[in-house]
């Protein structure tokens, strides 16, 4: 695999409550506090090795700066996948606990009925809206971006884009490129500059407006996921970068490098305009990856980044999946610091909400808590809470206290990313081994019987995953649960058998 990087690693993980959310007084809100406009970047396989201030020799200078003018993340914990780290940050509620595990490709699927979005929380708080980007977590009506809270829209429903041609031509799952619902096509401009040009063109409408309003802008770029096409002047500055591994893997690393380039150059640009515009002063920058980089373990040619030191990437449930590069900027309310404490992707629903004037009230429990007295140092720690990570295919991670126990499951798709004819579950102590080299379930069995237990808890108020039509997203040890997959197997086997029997010979 070809190294981008040079140093890093270390954990810890938790989690905790919530609910509906309505309005609070000026005087219930944080002390001296003005509702900020909120920019939250995320970005999409970016892996905890792959920018230069965690030691990367890829150039990110845009995030370098963030990072050393605000709070670095140095534990933001998200789901393995693009689609449940996305549902997750969008609903405050980890999507282990419903059925958005899986990568978003169908029309049919999506949040469960009477779930209330953070754009939702945002508008109803007076914030005007903007998304731009991917979505990818259904692009069925009532789930779609223009139905869920945002007031304007632009980009794609599904994971991927091509990066120069973009159809709003509607495709078999229900994808198009768009503007605000309508469908929209773009040929000859790369995907990270028409996102960025959307969203500087928004931000100039928003500071030109007579009365401004607070505004909440959603900046969900798809780089550096595949395919790895950046423009011709950006790939040329790496045509001459040593990296390793035969030509091919070089070519790949090269490709990636001015990809990651590219885009910490847009995230600048967007930077700039808020400085320009003198919105700054008034902004909060939130940017996060949403899982760890892109690994194949059996062909090193589709690789992607790199989690550095940690364990893992992309698809499992160590620490490189699942820990990723995050900061927190607002140099008029954030003194510069990087900040040990875990912090996690459901965090910023109640966050953004009591920021915005709401508070989070009984009702529907999230998992998100409110990070802003942990941001600004008021607070030196959280009340210690379980990280629950129920992924795909037999692959979940729980974390309580030091310990984490991980499962690697018997499907094949387990086997793809996880791989090893060893499937027993795992337990690492993160204070004492934070690179989880050091597996302690033959040492320590009575802490590994007690996760599992705990594990088997939390599978008790979450229903098993019957999207996809296929056993790697069925999967648990609760036994209503196995009864109903077995179930449901049967008849989609019948089904499919079927189908087979009457198609044409």
């Amino acid at each position: 695999m070809p190294r981008l990087f040079h140093r890093t690693a270390l954990c810890a993980l938790v989690l905790c409550a919530g609910g509906h959310v309505g309005r609070i007084s000026a005087a219930e809100r944080p002390a001296a506090l003005v509702r900020p406009n909120i920019l939250l970047i995320v970005v999409d396989d970016l892996g905890w090795g792959d920018v230069s201030y965690h030691g990367s020799r890829i150039p990110t200078p845009n995030l370098d700066r963030l990072a050393r003018e605000g709070v670095e993340l140095d534990r933001h914990y998200v789901m393995p996948q693009c689609t449940p780290t996305r549902s997750s940050l969008l609903s405050g509620i980890w999507a282990s606990r419903y059925d958005l595990t899986h990568s978003q490709g169908k029309a049919d699927t999506g949040f469960p009925a009477g779930l209330r979005l953070l754009p939702e929380v945002m508008r109803d708080a007076g914030y005007t809206t903007l998304h731009a980007g991917k979505w990818h977590v259904g692009p069925a009506p009532g789930q779609r971006p223009w139905e869920r809270g945002f007031e304007q829209t632009y980009g794609s429903l599904h994971g991927t884009s091509p990066v120069w041609r973009h159809s709003g031509t509607p495709g078999p799952d229900g994808d198009f490129w768009q503007r605000n619902g309508q469908p929209l096509t773009e040929v000859g401009v790369h995907t990270t500059d028409l996102l960025t040009a959307q969203a500087i063109a928004w931000l100039h409408e928003q500071a030109a407006r007579p009365a401004p309003k607070p505004w909440f802008l959603y900046l969900a770029h798809f780089a550096p996921h595949t395919p790895l096409d950046p423009p011709k002047d950006w790939l040329a500055k790496f045509a001459r970068a040593d990296f390793a591994g035969d030509d091919a893997e070089a070519a790949r690393a090269m490709r990636y490098a001015a990809t990651v380039a590219h885009l910490d150059d847009a995230i600048g640009r967007v930077i700039a305009v808020l400085e320009a515009n003198r919105q700054r002063e008034n902004t909060l920058v939130v940017f996060t990856s949403d899982n760890g980089p892109q690994i194949v373990p059996r062909d090193p040619t589709q690789n992607g980044g790199t989690a550095g030191e940690l364990r893992g990437f992309k698809g499992t449930t160590y620490e490189g999946g699942i820990r990723v590069p995050a900061l927190v900027s607002w140099p008029a309310r954030l003194k510069p610091r990087k900040l040990e404490t875990p912090v996690l992707v459901v965090d910023w629903l109640p966050t953004f909400a009591a920021l915005a004037g709401i508070t989070v009230k009984t009702g529907r429990t999230l998992d998100g808590v409110d990070v802003w007295p942990l941001l600004t140092g008021s607070v030196a720690t959280l009340a210690p809470r379980p990280l629950y990570l129920k992924y795909l295919g037999g692959m979940a991670a729980l974390r309580e206290g030091d310990w984490k126990l991980v499962t690697r499951g018997e499907s094949r798709f387990a086997r793809s990313l996880m791989v090893g004819d060893d499937r027993a579950d795992q337990l690492f102590n993160l204070t004492a081994h934070p690179l989880e080299r050091d597996e302690l379930a033959a040492t320590r069995p009575e802490i590994l019987a007690r996760m599992q237990a705990r594990l088997i808890e939390h599978m008790e108020g979450a229903a098993p995953a019957f999207a996809d039509g296929t056993m790697q997203y069925w999967w648990s040890r609760v036994p209503e649960q196995q009864a109903l997959i077995a179930r449901r197997t049967a008849e989609v086997t019948a089904e499919r058998a079927k189908q087979k029997s009457a198609a044409p010979r």
